[in-house]
């Protein structure tokens, strides 16, 4: 077994998960399950399966979540954190331009990274890991801006592209409107959480200017 990378997986119980466990297991590299029961905190989840499982163990690890990837992915993902980036991510069509597919023909540098699915060196991953008082949103924004004000590299890799199911936009399950409670919840906290540690132009400021 290479140490070189590891996959920590966000367990989902919605029967869609079936197609990321299908990719998971085409794929050669060992993978660890961060457990939430379905609705809680993704943050807690990552942070735990990374410290239990990853830390000290591998070089390279790659957090996914509901997403479709071919078996090639986590050997590109190596590649280009071999280059020098401290994180990086496949092309994705989602919330954010900037993650889109472009003609790139390789790896574009990027001022933040969504947790979707983001690889990181484990070293680095280890000096911050996430912010636990964000359970569902905004804790990427937090760790890429502190990547950025640390100078660490992220990237967007377009010569792979993963498709994401946004579980919230198709027909719910019950555990989705249970965790979509929770997210609605959930939401003022966090909000208010970041406009104490970064200012009321927070959005702007670690998201909306680069986007």
């Amino acid at each position: 077994m290479s140490n070189k990378l590891a996959i920590v997986a966000l367990s989902y119980l919605e029967n869609a998960y079936a197609d990321t466990l299908t990719c998971l297991k085409n794929q050669p590299y060992p993978v660890f399950f961060a457990d939430r029961d379905g609705v809680g905190s993704m943050t807690r989840a990552f942070n735990d399966a990374f410290i239990r499982h990853i830390k000290g163990n591998f070089e390279y690890v790659w957090f996914v979540t509901n997403i479709n990837f071919a078996p090639h992915f986590p050997d590109v993902i190596i590649q280009e954190l071999d280059k020098g980036f401290a994180a990086v991510q496949p092309c994705m069509v989602g919330d954010h331009g900037h993650l889109k597919p472009l003609k790139s023909g390789g790896t574009r540098e990027v001022p933040f990274i969504e947790f979707t699915a983001p690889a990181f060196r484990v070293d680095v991953f280890e000096k911050f890991l996430l912010d636990q008082n964000l359970w569902y949103y905004f804790f990427d924004l937090v760790i890429s801006k502190q990547l950025r004000d640390s100078w660490y590299k992220m990237g967007v890799i377009d010569t792979i592209q993963m498709g994401h199911t946004y579980l919230r936009n198709g027909k719910k399950e019950q555990i989705t409107l249970i965790r979509e409670r929770l997210r609605f919840w959930r939401d003022p906290i966090d909000r208010l959480y970041m406009d104490k540690e970064y200012g009321p132009n927070w959005e702007f400021d670690l998201w909306k200017k680069f986007i």
